[in-house]
C-alpha cells in the first residue's frame, strides 16, 4: 500500500510560474502521497541526525503524519474511482502529474508546454498536435494553472471543443491551507473536470 507524509511549509507569495524551470526531471513527486511519505522518512532521519535529542518527537510526528497520508491515498483513490477508466485522461499547463497520472493510472496526453520548463511555449506543431491529440483520445479538457500559457491554452480548448478547468494548483501550497487540503482539492477537481 501506500506510506504518507509531513506537512509542507507554506510559501510566501509564489511568482506565478515567472522563470519556473524543473529541468529535465519532474519534480512533482508530492502529488503522490505514497512518494510524499518516502519524503517524510528522509526527513525525519535527516532531523534525528541534526538533533539526536529530539529524535523520539520527530519519529512521532513522523507515524501520525504518515497515517494521515495513507488515510489521504485511500481517500484520493476512492474518488478517482467515480471516473471511469476511458475517461482517466489529462491534459495540463505543463508536465506536473506525472507521479499522480502513474499512482492512479491516468494516462497523460499531452501538455500545452511540451516541457518541465514553463519558460518556453509551444510550436505551432505541437499546438496542432495537441489538439488533434484532445479530439482523437476524447480529452473532456485541459487543467490550467494560473500564469501559465493561459491564452494558449484557451484557444487549444476551443479549437478541440473541449473545455478549460481552472484552479490547477500543484507547486505549492497556499497560505492557511495544508498538503492534505491542497492534494483533496486537487482530486475533487479533477473528479469535476473529468465527469
Amino acid at each position: 500500500e501506500h506510506d504518507e507524509h509531513d506537512e509542507h511549509d507554506e510559501h510566501d507569495e509564489h511568482d506565478e510560474h515567472e522563470g519556473h524551470d524543473h529541468g529535465t526531471h519532474d519534480p512533482h513527486f508530492w502529488l503522490d502521497p505514497s512518494r510524499a511519505s518516502l519524503a517524510i522518512d528522509e526527513i525525519t532521519t535527516q532531523l534525528s541526525v541534526i538533533d539526536p535529542d529530539s529524535a523520539d518527537f520527530y519519529q512521532e510526528n513522523a507515524t501520525a503524519y504518515k497515517s494521515q497520508l495513507s488515510d489521504l491515498d485511500k481517500q484520493m483513490s476512492s474518488v478517482f474511482e467515480q471516473i471511469p477508466e476511458k475517461d482517466r485522461k489529462l491534459v495540463t499547463s505543463h508536465e506536473a502529474l506525472g507521479y499522480l497520472a502513474h499512482e492512479y493510472d491516468f494516462e497523460i496526453v499531452g501538455t500545452v508546454i511540451p516541457s518541465m520548463s514553463t519558460e518556453s511555449g509551444p510550436t505551432a506543431i505541437a499546438i496542432a498536435k495537441l489538439v488533434d491529440d484532445l479530439k482523437t483520445e476524447g480529452v473532456k479538457g485541459i487543467f490550467m494553472e494560473s500564469g501559465v500559457e493561459e491564452k494558449i491554452t484557451e484557444q487549444i480548448a476551443q479549437d478541440a471543443n473541449v473545455q478549460v478547468i481552472t484552479g490547477l494548483q500543484v507547486e505549492y501550497v497556499l497560505e492557511g491551507e495544508t498538503y492534505l487540503q491542497m492534494m483533496t482539492k486537487l482530486s475533487e477537481l479533477i473528479v469535476e473536470g473529468l465527469k
